[in-house]
């Protein structure tokens, strides 16, 4: 969900990401009290979709404003990884000024190209690309895990912390199976924490969503588990 404040009316716009098949569509509210006069989701139709003629798969998508609040949307899944097109205040769908192939962030250049869910956030003067590799939703048998990418314009080029670029492969990690933690990954950055799931090797491979504080100290994101920090 993303907030672009006091362009369509005196009350912000909120911007949110209501997923179908390979189509990102756009729904938007003045408020988010559901006892506001005002409150009400209206549908604004879809914002991208890819189809069997496409290389970019249309899921997953998170919104980032650049350094002069210009709006950009990635998204991607697998097909030819991590997408990016630019979207237009205050309506909130794609510019139709960029009405070419979305810009192309990370690719891991082998099959299945098991990249997806990315997450930029701007900080320290950068943005940073957050993904999730391999794969989830299989319980105790999830290769999920975190990367991040470092970049100095929103539309890259990101690399990882030794320099490769991820649309080589590249990708620092952050989060990886440990223990009884299986296959982290989905997750968001909010300032200084990052969300996450991940499937418990010690119930029945039951998926867990943990909030973890994010260290910055040393130039580049880390984390602990809770009962290690």
């Amino acid at each position: 969900m993303t907030r672009a404040s006091g362009m369509r009316s005196p009350a912000s716009t909120l911007l949110a990401g209501d997923l179908a098949v390979h189509d990102p569509a756009l729904a938007t509210n003045a408020t988010l009290d559901p006892q506001d006069p005002d409150y009400a989701w209206v549908d604004r139709g879809p914002v991208i979709a890819s189809g069997p003629e496409d290389d970019f798969n249309a899921i997953d998508p998170g919104v980032v404003l650049d350094d002069a609040g210009t709006p950009w949307m990635s998204f991607g899944s697998f097909w030819s990884g991590i997408r990016m097109v630019r979207l237009h205040w205050p309506d909130g769908l794609r510019d139709p000024d960029d009405d070419g192939a979305p810009r192309h962030l990370a690719d891991r250049r082998r099959s299945p190209n098991a990249i997806e869910a990315p997450y930029i956030v701007a900080r320290d003067g950068a943005f940073w690309l957050f993904a999730s590799q391999d794969f989830c939703c299989r319980g105790v048998g999830s290769t999920y895990s975190i990367i991040v990418g470092r970049a100095e314009q929103v539309t890259g080029p990101y690399v990882d912390r030794d320099g490769v670029p991820m649309m080589d492969g590249g990708g620092t990690p952050l989060r990886a199976t440990d223990g009884v933690r299986i296959g982290p990954g989905g997750q968001a950055v909010s300032g200084e924490w990052l969300a996450l799931h991940h499937y418990r090797g010690d119930d029945d491979g039951r998926f867990r969503l943990e909030i973890l504080p994010l260290d910055w100290s040393t130039g580049w994101p880390e984390t602990a588990w809770k009962d290690e920090q």
